[in-house]
């Protein structure tokens, strides 16, 4: 049976891209880099590099979000002393093809193991990697850190899912008689092969990914260091907004404290 992972139908409902507008905005210092996951497809990223030593975190984003909108939170970054490089899905921003579940993870893999060279190409050294996900890009944050290879300093999951099929139903989702979620993008299987340290963040009053999914990626999370940080009022999108000092702090304090122990 066709997995819906692999339908148009899926694609429509869990992407929303967006093409790059092209503004260069003032006092942001932004380093282009790209890699090709498949003849003629590339993927771009944008890196907001801080001082060389400082640890690094390669960042995927929510569905209707693009790279150069972290532009705005390049002050965010400097103050917590990190080099952030963010990824463009396919066709997020200035990456070509068109995003598809089903290449989301695969291309995920390829980029993550790319980011180091684009540090380095970049002077930026940093003694510890994390790997963070927002939204739909927990599917891919989760699976890299996952993996034996990767072994990234930290995981950091923002607005994350447990649940794919809940995840799809709740966006409209209905099967045609031959299509099968079954373990989706499997981030709780998944989360349960991640020892490096976990840092959870979701709005408590989330209408799109309950808080409750939240919960339960960090049961199943079998981290020694793992902490779930639920933010008060705060829906899918607005955790910073909400409580910028209580989100800011469990960044500074979750990448602080890993990197120092890794």
């Amino acid at each position: 049976m066709k997995s819906a992972l692999e339908t148009a139908q899926v694609d429509e409902i869990l992407f929303h891209p967006l093409a790059s507008s092209g503004v260069k905005r003032a006092g942001v210092r932004v380093v282009t880099s790209s890699i090709e996951v498949e003849p003629g497809v590339t993927l771009q990223a944008r890196l907001y590099a801080a001082d060389t030593p400082s640890p690094a975190v390669v960042w995927f984003h929510g569905n209707g979000e693009i790279a150069e909108d972290y532009d705005l939170l390049t002050p965010l970054f400097s103050a917590l002393g990190v080099s952030v490089l963010v990824w463009d899905y396919r066709g997020y921003g200035q990456s070509g093809g068109a995003p598809s579940a089903a290449t989301l993870l695969s291309d995920a893999r390829v980029a993550y193991a790319a980011s180091f060279r684009t540090l380095e190409t970049n002077g930026l050294r940093p003694g510890s990697v994390f790997v963070a996900g927002r939204s739909i890009g927990s599917a891919p944050a989760i699976d890299v850190a996952s993996s034996a290879e990767s072994r990234p300093t930290g995981l950091i999951i923002e607005s994350g899912f447990a649940d794919t099929e809940a995840l799809l139903r709740r966006a409209g989702w209905r099967p045609v008689g031959y299509e099968q979620v079954g373990a989706g993008f499997d981030n709780l299987a998944k989360i349960a092969r991640v020892r490096a340290p976990t840092l959870i963040l979701h709005g408590e009053e989330d209408q799109i990914i309950p808080v409750a999914e939240a919960r339960q990626l960090h049961r199943h999370s079998i981290s020694m260091r793992k902490r779930l940080v639920t933010i008060p009022g705060a829906g899918h999108d607005d955790l910073l907004d909400r409580a910028p000092r209580r989100y800011l702090e469990a960044l500074r304090s979750f990448i602080h404290d890993a990197a120092t122990s890794a």
